[in-house]
């Protein structure tokens, strides 16, 4: 009972013979009769015949399984490295299986048998990077070898891969890095920072490697910009692959992907990976996502809204002066007056209604603005012009994002002169809805717009100057300094350009809030128009009184205007708007 088998008796063989259930090569023999010894020799050949087609079924049939096995070895095998085995190089280590089986008989496909299946699987980047790995790289970036990152090292190795090297942006890495603040970066410091954001990194990496081999292609790279919403093509994918290839294979491994991932601020890894990936590898100013003007939209409305709840007080005080004659309310008394009538709520009466105009007009101003921008910057470079925006371009960007805020925005404004102004013909303690119906009763559809010619013309005016003073304070803050300034900086450098802009709108600030409140309540219509109404206040009241009210608004005007740009600063370094750009 050996290991080779033999084939049956034929004395006396009768029945059906078949593998594994399968009738495909069955024969059916019947000897019961004494055959003659011609017929008994063609039995034992066809006996033969039978057993050598039995076990070829056989071969078949193992080589089939066999094949089956190697298969789901290799997902076993996968899941179990990568689950169980720490990681090499940032990936899950090389795993080899093999299954090597033969299968000897006297038939024509025994060396057929031989079954090698080999499994080769980096895997994807898990976010546990050994310690050994962490040491390599940071000894790729300590050049002199000294054991630890000064500035100008760290400013070095940004500037190798094309990243920004200015003092602002390697501080803001320090400011993440250097935990003990003296100013270097030991291994110690450097191990815990790469630990921090392995999360970050390695879902940056995995984003982006959607075959999750191990490696990001060609393919890949462009299919990660593209869907981002960046026009991009094969050249631009190339360079990509090539500025982080370092051993020039053509593909891009985790480690080092990390290099260049270490090298971002958190807030740039985290949301602009794949953006900054491109900009580093092209000498073009590359186009922002598809997720920016949204992004820009949430800074804007949020930092209208802070700086609307803290000037409240204030901007209650100026309607008030400017809606009577010039001289007849300062703005404490205005400021006592509402708190005797109304109480301190009182002071932030249509405080609701300005939040529910500043939001949507503040983040419309930032969002156009910054696209406008943007829009210049890509015809200039595609005509091989510099990317520095001209002082038209720089008003019309301005003035475009003022005009379009304003004329969405028109009626809110209106129904907060109402709730905001006594005498407008409301009554005391009237919320918005009750605002939006009574103007809607009293003037229609056309009430909400009144006063929309000197509105448009104000912040055209305002929106146009402010934004480019705004430019042009930060560059002379930079070629002052030597640095970017930073947004309480720009906080205050945008107070002092609101604050020009002011003066120069006053006048069609005035002509405005009269024209809006005339007709309501206790107010009589006086003014037929724009030009009419400053001819007759200046006629009545002296030129003086188109700036009526001056002190209140430098009062509101400075810290409203300081409080929208810090916040907005602030909220678009976190929220990572305008990418790499931000640190130009």
């Amino acid at each position: 009972m050996g290991g080779i088998a033999t084939p049956p008796s034929s004395a006396h063989v009768s029945g059906v013979i078949s593998f594994g259930g399968s009738r495909k090569h069955a024969a059916v023999i019947n000897t019961n009769v004494p055959p003659p010894l011609a017929s008994i020799a063609q039995q034992h050949a066809n006996v033969h015949q039978l057993w050598g087609t039995t076990c070829e079924n056989v071969a078949q049939t193992i080589v089939h399984r066999m094949r089956r096995f190697a298969k789901t070895s290799q997902k076993a095998a996968r899941a179990v490295v990568h689950a169980h085995t720490p990681t090499t190089q940032g990936n899950a280590p090389l795993f080899f299986a093999s299954i090597t089986s033969s299968v000897a008989a006297n038939n024509p496909i025994a060396g057929d048998l031989a079954v090698t299946t080999t499994m080769k699987k980096k895997g994807r980047a898990s976010g546990i990077t050994p310690a050994s790995e962490i040491k390599t790289q940071f000894e790729h970036f300590d050049a002199n070898g000294d054991g630890t990152l000064d500035f100008e090292e760290v400013q070095k190795a940004c500037a190798r891969l094309r990243l920004p090297s200015s003092d602002e942006y390697v501080a803001e890495l320090f400011e993440e890095a250097d935990d003990d603040k003296d100013g270097k970066i030991n291994f110690g410091e450097f191990k815990k920072y790469v630990h921090k954001r392995e999360k970050l990194m390695s879902a940056a990496f995995n984003k982006i490697d959607v075959d999750a081999d191990g490696t990001l292609t060609l393919k890949e790279a462009l299919k990660a910009v593209k869907n981002i919403g960046l026009p991009a093509n094969e050249a631009d994918a190339r360079h990509m692959i090539e500025i982080l290839d370092r051993n020039n294979d053509g593909e891009v491994t985790y480690e080092e992907f990390r290099d260049y991932l270490c090298l971002l601020p958190r807030a740039q890894l985290r949301s602009n990976a794949t953006w900054n990936w491109l900009s580093i590898s092209s000498d073009k100013v590359c186009s922002a996502p598809r997720s920016q003007p949204f992004k820009s939209l949430v800074c804007g409305g949020f930092a209208g809204m802070c700086s609307r709840i803290i000037s409240a007080p204030l901007e209650r005080a100026r309607l008030i002066i400017q809606s009577r004659p010039a001289g007849t309310t300062s703005i404490g008394g205005a400021l006592v007056s509402i708190v005797n009538t109304e109480g301190p709520a009182g002071l932030f009466r249509g405080c609701g209604v300005a939040c529910m105009k500043v939001v949507p007009s503040t983040a419309l101003q930032f969002a156009i603005f910054e696209n406008t921008k943007d829009f210049f910057v890509l015809r200039r470079q595609e005509k091989h012009m510099t990317a520095d925006l001209s002082v038209p371009e720089r008003l019309l960007a301005g003035g475009l994002a003022g005009v379009v805020a304003t004329a969405i925005c028109a009626p809110l404004d209106t129904v907060r002169t109402q709730m905001s102004v006594p005498g407008s013909g409301l009554k005391p303690g009237a919320g918005v809805v009750d605002a939006f119906k009574y103007v809607n009763k009293t003037f229609g559809w056309r009430g909400f717009y009144k006063g929309l010619g000197p509105t448009l013309g104000s912040d055209l005016v305002g929106n146009a100057i402010g934004f480019f003073l705004y430019d042009t304070f930060s560059d002379m803050f930079r070629n002052a300094t030597g640095r970017k300034p930073s947004p309480s900086e720009k906080g205050l450098l945008g107070g002092m350009s609101a604050c020009v802009c002011m003066t120069l709108t006053m006048p069609l600030e005035i002509c405005m809030t009269r024209m809006r409140i005339q007709g309501c309540g206790d107010n009589p219509i006086l003014y037929k128009n724009t030009v009419d109404c400053l001819q007759q206040i200046v006629r009545k009241e002296g030129a003086k009184a188109l700036f009526s009210g001056a002190g209140a608004s430098y009062l509101k005007v400075y810290p409203q205007i300081a409080c929208v740009y810090a916040v907005y600063e602030v909220l678009a370094r976190v929220m990572a708007i305008k990418g790499l750009n931000a640190y130009a």
